[in-house]
């Protein structure tokens, strides 16, 4: 329903500022509707500690109910595989040493 509504929101805006030329649109503008509700964060959570879900799939669903945008939720997954990968190199490098 949201790509539904970004669509119409966005060929709405391109419709009523196509004179504003050259100060109006690009064809890669759009509007997208960002809307979660903060209480979604709590369910999130409390999916993730029972084990329901896992962190690359809380951290996106958590993030967006906080307003993040999708560069920040990007970002973070990006840190989260870093980390879990320094771990990993960790963890062999300490069994290596035993």
């Amino acid at each position: 329903m949201a790509i539904s509504v970004n669509t119409v929101l966005t060929s709405a805006y391109k419709a009523i500022y196509s004179h504003a030329a050259p100060l109006g649109y690009t064809d890669e503008d759009s509007l997208a509707l960002m809307v979660a509700p903060l209480s979604a964060c709590a369910e999130v959570t409390a999916l993730y500690e029972k084990g329901v879900i896992d962190a690359i799939t809380a951290i996106p669903a958590a993030l967006h109910s906080l307003g993040c945008s999708s560069s920040e939720i990007a970002n973070a997954l990006k840190r989260r595989a870093d980390s879990e990968k320094e771990e990993s190199t960790k963890k062999e490098l300490s069994l290596i040493h035993i």
